[in-house]
């Protein structure tokens, strides 16, 4: 490198005015001079200004630290500027915030040196915008973040969590969390670094979901069940697939053997249970004797008082003259309140009240007919 040429520039710009202003004015990053004794004092190029939003010509005033300096930071400049002051520091390295004119905040990376100016001291400081910098540590520091919470949940999860994944057309996989891991009976990671083909060779459509999901981006649960190898029992395990940018797929798994037993056990028990309802309700609604179901209402002092109309079968329409429609929800007293027949009270309530079976035979004067 010659030094001669540096010597010229050197020479050029001190006898030459305007170079000096080209020089000052369009340096990349930016440069400046600070007062050390009157921090208020100080002077920064448009380099500097345009980076954080401002026209030069177009200062606020009156301008002071409060306004270019995040507020946080004005303390720690002042005493940077006071160690220069005192000749603690001759050189200094540091990061500072500034404010943008739409407030929002502009890392620079600052070296400046002290100057001695007609006896004055002075802070000659280069400026390097750092933002783009700062804001790749955060979002590096966040991602990092991200990922312990993540190891932490994948950890923890109480579901057996796979991670897979896709390349050359297949999920491999990649990662299994410690659940996993003891269902497995500590054998699951032996399978890491294999394809679903190769894992699941009888369960391909454990495959055609994790594509679903993988192309879609969107969540998928379903549920399946499978033959043992050692006890040839059933297994059933419910399934959640989570796509995770840009190339994984996050699958848990959660087994509900006996959960799905007791599911079946009950809906084929419902099952029954309506079927032999229905062949009641067939002989009830088509047995030739009339029948009917009655509710005892009781009195303050829990004796029988009234009955109530529950259930009537078209036999006992016919017998008795009337419609289940106009009765059924209604009492004896409530339709028969002028002549009401207490005789029921001695037929139905030992029914009714201690289960005792009663079989008799009675003359219905309103109906003018034997019932047995």
């Amino acid at each position: 490198m010659s030094s001669f040429l540096k010597n010229e520039l050197y020479e050029f710009i001190i006898n030459n005015k305007d170079s000096l202003n080209f020089f000052l004015n369009n340096s990349f990053e930016g440069i400046g001079l600070w007062d050390i004794e009157d921090a208020q004092d100080f002077w920064l190029n448009e380099s500097f200004w345009r980076a954080i939003g401002y026209d030069v010509n177009d200062l606020p005033q009156p301008l002071n630290l409060s306004l270019i300096i995040h507020s946080d930071d004005v303390i720690y400049f002042s005493k940077i500027l006071v160690s220069h002051c005192m000749q603690i520091t001759e050189e200094s390295n540091f990061e500072i915030r500034f404010l943008h004119k739409n407030s929002s905040i502009i890392w620079f990376r600052v070296r400046g040196t002290t100057l001695i100016c007609n006896d004055s001291k002075r802070l000659l400081v280069i400026l390097k915008n750092i933002s783009q910098e700062k804001q790749n540590e955060e979002l590096k520091h966040i991602a990092e973040k991200g990922e312990r919470l993540f190891k932490s949940y994948f950890n923890l999860n109480p579901a057996a969590t796979f991670v897979w994944i896709f390349k050359d057309n297949d999920f491999y996989l990649l990662d299994v969390n410690e659940t996993a891991q003891q269902q497995a009976n500590n054998k699951a990671r032996n399978f890491i670094g294999l394809s679903s083909s190769e894992i699941y060779p009888d369960l391909p459509f454990i495959r055609s979901k994790m594509l679903e999901c993988f192309r879609s981006g969107l969540p998928i649960e379903f549920e399946s069940h499978y033959k043992t190898r050692n006890s040839g029992e059933y297994e059933w395990i419910r399934f959640k697939l989570i796509y995770q940018s840009p190339d994984k797929v996050l699958l848990f798994s959660d087994l509900f053997t006996q959960q799905k037993k007791h599911e079946i056990e009950l809906k084929q028990a419902k099952e029954i249970a309506e079927e032999k309802e229905y062949k009641l309700r067939c002989l009830f609604e088509n047995m030739t004797n009339g029948f009917s179901v009655q509710e005892i209402i009781l009195n303050e002092n829990g004796l029988p008082h009234d009955y109530r109309y529950i259930e009537m079968n078209k036999a006992c329409e016919e017998m008795l003259g009337i419609k289940a429609a106009d009765v059924i929800g209604k009492s004896h007293l409530e339709l028969n309140p002028v002549n009401p027949d207490n005789n029921w009270k001695s037929v139905f309530a030992p029914v009714a009240l201690h289960g005792q079976p009663v079989k008799i035979e009675y003359f219905a004067p309103k109906f003018n007919k034997y019932f047995k």
